[in-house]
């Protein structure tokens, strides 16, 4: 005799959940290969901005941004650097066949030029993540070109 009744049996799933395209985001249950970067991009007085890593996913990868700024400073600083989308400082890529990714402002994801299968023509730079403060840690994200 089993001290626990058993569990009931679990519900069968009625339909497919929608799901993001794979471009859309890292590979999702996967975890990625971290390339150490460790590229300072500025230091001033206000704030330092750093790359420390790139996480690398099967179907792209993410930029780790790093922003680092002054807490005596840190409100002017901030509403300087938030000049990009969302709040985000703009990120792009060049890729050594020649192929560019970020320079564009988008609205969005759907203004992106896509082949007849949904995939997008050139690389995709898209942004994630965020938080932090004004204390070291706070990454933001530019996923994926």
């Amino acid at each position: 005799m089993s001290f626990f009744e058993p569990l009931p049996s679990p519900p069968q799933p009625s339909e497919r959940r929608w799901s993001p395209p794979a471009w859309d985001r890292p590979s999702e249950g996967t975890l990625p290969a971290t390339l150490a970067v460790d590229a300072l991009l500025s230091q001033g007085e206000d704030a330092v901005v750093t790359i420390p890593h790139f996480d690398v996913f099967p179907n792209g990868f993410r930029i780790n941004v790093a922003i680092l700024v002054n807490p005596i400073r840190a409100q002017d600083t901030q509403a300087r650097i938030r000049g990009g989308p969302m709040g985000m400082p703009r990120i792009g890529v060049r890729f050594a066949d020649g192929r560019v990714g970020g320079r564009e402002v988008r609205r969005g994801r759907l203004d992106i030029q896509k082949d007849d299968e949904g995939v997008p023509t050139q690389p995709f730079v898209g942004f994630g993540g965020g938080g932090g403060g004004t204390r070291p840690g706070g990454e933001s994200s530019a996923l994926r070109a």
